[in-house]
């Protein structure tokens, strides 16, 4: 059951600790039925002594805590990806070439209307790539969509902003534009849409 958004003073586990047991009175939630709390492994959560679960647990020893199996979910994609050198790549591609188009307003302005580009790749298209989710691993499929539905417009973008712009942001557009062209993305791409749901189940 979702009970809501608290805003806290600080972030120690004794501060989170007595907002998490004034949530559970104010719901009409006594300490004397709590079983079960799980958290991330950060030391303010999960510290032993002087972690949020530590200090509950000294008012409620029954209240065993346990790994929050979602950030569990994520450890694992994480190493199960790093592992998997095609897909480490691919994802990292989409996570800094949605950086890069989120990066200026320069680019932005320029993807939403390229005077010489056949083609335009709309502001609200190009919004739609971004940076990866760094914890939420399904929506990274997603992201990986989002660039290959508008593979053929990006390369426009890309090619046309590498002619167009100077300096660095000529240099990285030819960059992308020449990972964009090379079978092995694509193939990370598609790789990717199947592998990744299959690890986060």
């Amino acid at each position: 059951m979702f009970v809501g958004f608290y805003e806290v003073s600080e972030t120690t586990g004794k501060v989170l600790a007595t907002v998490a047991e004034d949530c559970l009175l104010r719901f009409g939630l006594s300490f004397e039925h709590l079983r079960f709390q799980s958290y991330d492994v950060a030391s303010n959560m999960s510290g032993t002594f002087k972690g949020c679960q530590a200090m509950i647990k000294e008012k409620q020893p029954l209240g065993l805590y346990v790994h929050c199996g979602a950030h569990v979910t994520h450890l694992i994609s994480s190493f199960a990806s790093e592992a998997t050198p095609l897909i480490r790549d691919t994802l990292q591609f989409v996570q800094d070439l949605g950086t890069f188009l989120k990066s200026s307003m320069k680019i932005r302005k320029y993807l939403k209307c390229p005077e010489d580009m056949p083609v335009i790749v709309s502001e609200e298209s190009a919004i739609r790539i971004k940076p990866l989710c760094p914890t939420r691993w399904l929506s990274r499929c997603n992201s990986i969509r989002a660039v290959l539905q508008q593979y053929s417009l990006l390369m426009l973008a890309l090619e046309s902003k590498s002619r167009k712009l100077a300096g660095e942001l000529a240099c990285r557009s030819r960059g992308f534009l020449k990972h964009l062209q090379e079978s092995e993305l694509l193939l990370g791409f598609e790789i990717a849409l199947v592998a990744l749901p299959l690890i986060v189940k």
